[in-house]
């Protein structure tokens, strides 16, 4: 489950919109206990994919500076968000693919520039990639 904190949750909404027709990326940044992550901050990065409409990569600096950031403020990295231009929210077969246990995933869809669905994905009740689903998001 991801707890996430409203303003954020229009945050990212708002970052899918801004980067219409691309595809937007941040990292979550936060607290986990067991299925449960819970969003403090989050991070907005430059998406590193070359075809930034279809895809989104992260680079490894923009990760290693935002776990430094984390560390900073003893929390840490606890997903990796993106959007979806004028596509539904989700989870491809690169997405899952891309996707590691014990982070969420949070995938905006955004239609003609307008965000209108988030829908989150994570590791449910293990590691393959079968088990990489649909989870609940909360918004405090």
């Amino acid at each position: 489950m991801l707890n996430i904190p409203y303003e954020l949750f229009t945050l990212i909404k708002q970052h899918g919109e801004r980067s219409f027709p691309e595809e937007c990326l941040g990292l979550l940044l936060g607290k986990c206990n067991a299925d449960t992550r819970l969003v403090h901050s989050l991070i907005p990065v430059k998406n590193s994919a070359t075809s930034r409409r279809t895809e989104f990569a992260l680079s490894e600096t923009d990760l290693l500076k935002a776990e430094k950031i984390a560390a900073r403020q003893n929390l840490d990295v606890i997903g990796i968000y993106h959007s979806h231009a004028d596509f539904d929210a989700v989870a491809s077969k690169k997405d899952r693919d891309f996707a590691f246990p014990f982070l969420s995933y949070p995938i905006v869809s955004v239609l003609d520039g307008k965000a209108v669905a988030v829908k989150s994905f994570a590791f449910i009740g293990g590691t393959k990639k079968t088990d990489f689903t649909e989870e609940e998001i909360i918004c405090l």
